[in-house]
């Protein structure tokens, strides 16, 4: 009986010490921060386009050689345009990530670290 005790003990202190408390810290933010739109935003509010369901899904066992070269025949279109899509919002991110480090060098010059900017609310 006293070692089935110890062991509980030393079971129940392993437990125990094994826990570390996660501490917050939040911290006033005196000066604007920049922020990167979303996708939908960057696509002029419509969401991100997902997978278009291709022609080649259309097709069964039965058919014809023809309707194969057609399917796959539009399939490259309807990739090539979804392709085309996906292309120019990442090419959008990337003039965004060029805008975004010349405003936050501008950012960092009119606020530099330790600034104070004073909220102004109910105007």
């Amino acid at each position: 009986m006293g070692r089935i005790t110890i062991i509980i003990l030393v079971a129940l202190m392993m437990v125990g010490c094994g826990q570390k408390r996660v501490q917050t810290k939040f911290q006033d933010v005196s000066k604007p921060i920049l922020v990167c739109p979303t996708p939908q935003e960057l696509n002029g509010g419509n969401p991100v386009p997902y997978r278009p369901h291709l022609e080649i899904y259309n097709l069964n066992a039965e058919s014809t050689p023809g309707e194969v070269a057609k399917a796959y025949q539009i399939t490259i279109k309807e990739l090539q345009g979804y392709s085309e899509v996906l292309y120019k919002l990442l090419s959008s991110y990337d003039r965004q990530s060029e805008e975004y480090k010349k405003l936050k060098a501008i950012m960092e010059t009119l606020y530099p670290e330790g600034t104070e900017i004073p909220a102004e609310f109910g105007l």
